[in-house]
């Protein structure tokens, strides 16, 4: 079972720009601004007023953002140029931006030390932006939801990274002081999602009573939220939990609400339905076989009782009783759709379906607004997940397990 979800609670951390065809504020793509701002010499940079560091300020955010998904060097070379260049300004929003597209570049070279360094770094601004009314760099006022949310988003940022290191305790640290400001504010679904993740966190650590009352808690937020998705995904957690605590009853009983919530959402959330079916087949397996040991016992029990006929009778009956269980539930599993055994991401699923209309890697690229190179690394991953050697034989392999049609 997954560990956690990592960036579902938090994508306000990730904003991104289109990787293919970005235009900044201006309407000039990336190299025009490399241009542009290859021609500022640190002299220029150094005497600026503050209305033309503003406007450096400007144009390398935009070079920042649409190298991020092309070239994360660059992207990094860029957040640098800012933090270097306002230095000492107080302009906390302008300082806030660059730390945090940093600790995304880090955790993406897996460098999760560096990254929290600028997760904290950005998270300490914050607290600086809620002490000022205005930002000096755009002329706005700051407003609480829109510190809370960044500060939310760096909270919870931090503690994925402490969750990713087995660092639980600091992790849940961070966590709850997300879950604050989301209470605070009502915002039920982010609820409901981090006391999922946090779910899965201590789920992975082997703490299970501690993942069954957070998985309560995201079931009650999703259910106060009346979001019909995140009450499908809380009780499969809970499925999960007490099929591996041996409770099959209850487990199945959530399963099947699970499975009920998740037909509303067949086409979005495939992966975690059929997620939900295979634990519902382990469900029927373990009550198989502990069937046949309360039968194995009563057996046992009505020979020392001693009638021979009065237990031969009742074995015959158990007999047709254990034969007509035993045909139903592999009816049931029979039924149950067949799950794919390899584990891809929505990417890597897209990218399939991609090849199998015969589109090149440059077409891919640019619809997915990636590079060509990191289509290549998906392609090599993907061949190697499925063990084949060839485009041609990843297809078919995908589509004799049902990943795409």
């Amino acid at each position: 079972m997954k560990r956690l979800i990592t960036f579902l609670i938090f994508l306000s951390v990730f904003c991104t720009s289109k990787a293919v065809g970005y235009n900044d504020h201006r309407g000039y793509n990336i190299d025009s601004l490399e241009r542009v701002a290859a021609a500022w010499t640190p002299l220029m940079i150094e005497s600026a007023t503050d209305e033309q560091l503003q406007e450096y300020d400007l144009t390398w955010r935009a070079l920042m953002d649409g190298n991020l998904n092309i070239n994360s060097q660059k992207s990094e070379y860029y957040a640098r140029k800012i933090l270097s260049s306002i230095k000492g300004k107080g302009w906390y929003l302008s300082e806030f931006y660059p730390c945090k597209i940093l600790g995304q570049c880090f955790w993406a070279s897996e460098q999760y030390d560096s990254a929290t360094f600028y997760y904290k770094k950005a998270l300490d601004l914050t607290l600086k932006m809620s002490s000022e009314e205005i930002n000096p760099a755009t002329n706005k006022q700051f407003t609480e939801i829109d510190i809370d949310d960044s500060k939310s988003s760096l909270l919870g940022a931090i503690g994925n990274l402490f969750s990713i290191q087995d660092m639980i305790d600091s992790a849940m640290v961070y966590y709850d002081n997300a879950g604050e400001i989301f209470k605070r504010h009502g915002w039920l679904n982010s609820c409901s999602v981090l006391y999922y993740n946090m779910g899965e966190t201590w789920l992975g650590a082997g703490e299970l009573s501690k993942a069954e009352d957070c998985y309560h808690e995201a079931l009650d937020y999703a259910k106060q939220a009346n979001d019909s998705l995140w009450i499908a995904t809380s009780l499969k957690g809970l499925g999960g939990l007490y099929l591996g605590k041996g409770r099959t009853t209850k487990a199945l009983k959530c399963l099947k609400e699970a499975d009920k919530y998740y037909s509303i959402h067949e086409d979005e959330e495939l992966r975690d339905r059929l997620e939900t079916v295979d634990f519902m087949g382990q469900v029927l397996s373990q009550q198989k076989k502990n069937l046949t040991l309360v039968l194995v016992a009563l057996a046992f029990i009505l020979i020392l009782a001693g009638a021979v006929v009065t237990i031969a009778r009742r074995l015959h009956k158990a007999n047709i009783e254990k034969e007509e269980v035993a045909e139903f539930i592999e009816e049931t599993i029979a039924e149950a759709p067949v799950l794919p055994e390899i584990k891809l991401n929505d990417r890597e699923v897209a990218i399939l379906k991609m090849l199998s209309e015969g589109k090149e890697t440059a077409e891919m690229a640019d619809t997915l607004c990636l590079s060509p190179e990191t289509i290549k690394w998906y392609r090599k991953r993907l061949l190697a997940k499925f063990d084949v050697s060839s485009a041609a034989a990843l297809v078919a392999e995908a589509i004799k397990r049902g990943v795409i049609l």
